[in-house]
């Protein structure tokens, strides 16, 4: 139902847990509770390596491609990889993805957050210190995404995985 950071929040709310003394059966049931309130984010420089693995078809990633859109992508529910943003540059992207995943941290009280970065370790930072300064009080994880989704979106993706806690 996530991917890259967003399931490696999972684990460490898992962890932090069974640490807290909670049974196996208790994690498991806040955990499958978590995956149906939790999204990944994710900005995409260029449409050409979704268009190339078949992510998505030639003719919107033409059309992507010429016009210069930037998408912000997020997963749902069930794992369905879908466009909740789209710009014509990265800064305004970056903004809207910040801006989407702002909203979720505000109207939660337990929420875990994390950013990677894709060969893009500057642009990450500018991702962190933003979500930083608006949620000081925010652990943020930082990392980079697998070779195995790289290979997907190319080089610069940057996301953001937001876990929400139990009772949420």
């Amino acid at each position: 139902k996530n991917i890259g950071i967003g399931s490696g929040l999972f684990a460490v709310y898992a962890e932090e847990m069974i640490d807290s003394g909670q049974s196996f059966d208790e994690t498991m049931k806040f955990l499958k509770q978590s995956v149906k309130n939790s999204r990944t984010f994710f900005y995409i420089p260029s449409l050409k390596y979704l268009r190339a693995g078949g992510r998505i078809g030639r003719v919107a990633g033409l059309i992507g491609s010429v016009l210069n859109i930037k998408p912000v992508i997020a997963t749902d529910s069930d794992g369905i990889y879908f466009p909740v943003a789209k710009a014509r540059s990265e800064q305004k992207a970056i903004s809207k993805m910040v801006n989407l995943v702002a909203d979720r941290i505000a109207a939660n009280k337990s929420v875990r957050v994390g950013v990677v970065n894709g060969a893009d370790v500057p642009l990450q930072e500018k991702v962190y210190d933003r979500l930083h300064a608006d949620f000081p009080q925010l652990k943020i994880y930082r990392g980079s995404i697998s070779p195995a989704l790289g290979v997907h979106t190319g080089p610069g993706l940057v996301g953001v995985g937001v876990q929400i806690g139990e009772g949420e």
